[in-house]
């Protein structure tokens, strides 16, 4: 792996020789992490503090992947965007919606969905679907929270768009169809705590809902213990439960925008309708906070 960190020397342009693939936010943790699983030839690093020299490099990228903190997505996107970028992949969420030029560019990465785990939800899902009475969601995390955009709710929504983003888009991977968000109904939510200094980092909400006929509960923390999976329900008392524990690599994530093939990337509009849902999650939470 060839790693540029703040220039390129050859001044090769789009389409010219080996693709520059630029991640933005690289000296983020998600920045760091993401290096050391990437294997490509000509890595663009920039950091969330130089957006003036990422505007400088924009007619060299084939690829753009954003791991910026989530009040920045919506600008960092208009701005590959409108350059032209053909490629642009960008960590969820989006609180913020852009006005983008071509839609059709960008695709959102939940890496819950990457998961070999939430395939297999996918498929029982898809398999057992009129057998399934309730389906609980649990992501509860014990490690100390660093991110200070994490810290309370007027940050983009703390949690409840970070954490819950993974099991709401996991319900519409297991559909096949994320329109199936805009038909929950009876939507609550009780045990809600939000925080505001990272120790104790500690947040949680429990939601109940309706979807097409199914009981959910999804359970969002940031606590003392460690939950993440899906526990299916039948309507003979039996149940199943799918752990989702496994490792993402970003190596796949970045095949699967390199290429046209169908994959769990999120479309624009599929990111959009998740979020929009979060949006009505947290008006809902607010009359408890």
């Amino acid at each position: 792996m060839t790693t540029v960190t703040g220039g390129l020397n050859s001044g090769r342009q789009r389409g010219q020789g080996v693709p520059v693939i630029g991640i933005i936010g690289s000296d983020g943790d998600l920045g760091r992490r993401v290096r050391l699983d990437l294997d490509v030839d000509q890595l663009l690093l920039i950091d969330r503090h130089n957006r003036d020299q990422l505007e400088s490099y924009l007619p060299q990228l084939e690829l753009a992947l954003v791991f910026t903190p989530p009040d920045t997505h919506a600008s960092y996107l208009e701005m590959l965007s409108s350059a032209g970028v053909p490629r642009i992949l960008c960590e969820k969420p989006l609180p913020v919606t852009p006005q983008l030029q071509d839609p059709g560019r960008v695709r959102i990465i939940d890496h819950y969905l990457f998961k070999q785990d939430a395939q297999v939800c996918r498929d029982h899902f898809q398999r057992r679907r009129a057998d399934i009475d309730q389906i609980s969601l649990s992501l509860c995390e014990s490690k100390p929270e660093r991110r200070s955009w994490m810290w309370s709710r007027a940050a983009y929504g703390g949690v409840i768009l970070d954490l819950a983003h993974h099991l709401v888009a996991l319900l519409g991977f297991m559909s096949g169809e994320y329109q199936t968000l805009s038909a929950i109904t009876d939507l609550s939510v009780d045990q809600v705590r939000f925080f505001s200094h990272p120790d104790p980092a500690e947040s949680a909400a429990v939601i109940t809902a309706s979807w097409a006929g199914i009981r959910l509960t999804l359970n969002v923390a940031k606590a003392g213990h460690d939950d993440k999976g899906v526990t299916f329900r039948y309507r003979d008392g039996t149940e199943q439960r799918v752990d989702l524990s496994d490792r993402v690599n970003y190596q796949q994530i970045l095949l699967a925008g390199g290429s046209d093939e169908p994959s769990p990337l999120l479309a624009f509009s599929d990111a959009v309708l998740i979020n929009r849902f979060l949006t009505r999650l947290l008006q809902e939470i607010e009359p408890h906070v």
